[in-house]
């Protein structure tokens, strides 16, 4: 059973109970963006979700859900100040459709991994959840002397729960920063701190958004790269970013949507 065809972006047939997928980049390049689309999708196909943010709170995970499914961008909805009066009734009722997806959320700052277990479980029993994201991986407390030791040993924790209650499981990742220049197409030789993790997924994602000299995007060169799939073909995705609304999506159709306001 496939829980989620993550958008039409993916090449993959979809997550499938059981099975781990890792979506690996460097800070502030989309890690995080394309867990809240997978976790979003997939509630709003009315599948329970269990979502593990050590990064960020609730409140910002639901200001993403926000801007990926309403009219307004992500800006004004960290700043509701600069929002017309006039479209309030349109910002609460959004936010008033987003609290019904079954989408739970655990933002408790530091977590043991045998803590994440629990709550992941209860979460299964309680609310039938079948898609459990974890951002990020190296944030988990685990044994180990070491942080390769500890990722590790979170991986394959995760793996394993995945396994046992036929779940899927989305594992945001950081990349070891490039040696050279920072617009370097990641690699699975990139995946931080422990070769676990590529051996225990299924699927690795990898987004690649490169930046100008002046910080901004590069569009036309924006892509996701499939590191690995088990059951399925391998390469790269043309897509597109959009910062406006912090979502993945097809690179012809995602740049003309993002033109409205």
């Amino acid at each position: 059973e496939a829980i989620v065809a993550v958008s039409r972006l993916i090449a993959t047939g979809g997550i499938r109970l059981g099975e781990v997928w890792t979506v690996g980049a460097l800070p502030g390049r989309g890690k995080t963006a394309f867990g809240v689309q997978i976790a979003l999708a997939n509630a709003q196909t009315g599948t329970p979700v269990a979502a593990f943010s050590l990064e960020m709170q609730d409140t910002e995970i639901s200001k993403r859900f926000l801007c990926a499914t309403s009219s307004f961008g992500a800006m004004q909805v960290r700043n509701p100040q600069t929002i017309r009066r006039d479209r309030w009734i349109e910002l609460m009722e959004s936010a008033a459709s987003l609290s019904q997806l079954p989408i739970f959320i655990d933002s408790r700052p530091s977590l043991k991994i045998q803590e994440l277990l629990a709550s992941a479980r209860l979460y299964v029993r309680r609310y039938g959840v079948k898609l459990i994201i974890v951002d990020y991986l190296r944030l988990v407390d685990a044994p180990g002397r070491e942080l390769r030791e500890r990722v590790g040993y979170v991986a394959n924790a995760l793996r394993e729960l995945a396994k046992s209650e036929r779940v899927g499981l989305v594992m945001p990742t950081q990349l070891r920063r490039p040696e050279g220049w920072m617009n370097s197409k990641p690699t699975m030789l990139d995946l931080k701190e422990s070769g676990d993790i590529e051996n225990h997924s299924h699927v690795v994602l990898l987004p690649f958004l490169p930046v100008g000299d002046d910080g901004g995007p590069r569009p036309e060169e924006q892509m996701l790269i499939i590191g690995k799939n088990r059951n399925g073909r391998i390469g790269s995705l043309p897509v597109y970013f959009d910062e406006r609304r912090l979502q993945f999506g097809d690179r012809d159709r995602g740049r003309n949507g993002s033109e409205k306001d």
